[in-house]
């Protein structure tokens, strides 16, 4: 599956949308193991927009690569936080054009 590409105005309308979310999961020391990834898969498959805690010792390279590992966007990265997105074969978000 190729990357999703996402617009400014669409990342800016994922932002907004995943700013009340609580993280689901969490990157840790241990980086992206299959367990986690799986766990991504499960939860981009059930709620599309999913926000992730990444550890203090975790680099950002994973952060990107959890993506393209799951073939989800990387939306927003702030702080510890980052957010993900991947449409679902009927997708719920309904993403400005």
């Amino acid at each position: 599956m190729a990357p999703i590409e996402l617009s400014p105005r669409q990342r800016a309308f994922l932002k907004s949308k995943g700013h009340a979310l609580e993280p689901k999961l969490q990157i840790g020391k241990s980086g992206l193991s299959d367990a986690f990834l799986r766990e991504l898969e499960i939860a981009l498959s059930r709620d599309e927009l999913v926000k992730v805690r990444v550890g203090k010792q975790v680099e950002d390279a994973l952060a990107e690569e959890a993506a393209a590992r799951t073939s989800a966007a990387l939306v927003a990265t702030l702080g510890r936080t980052v957010l993900y997105y991947r449409a679902a074969e009927e997708p719920v978000i309904e993403l400005p054009s």
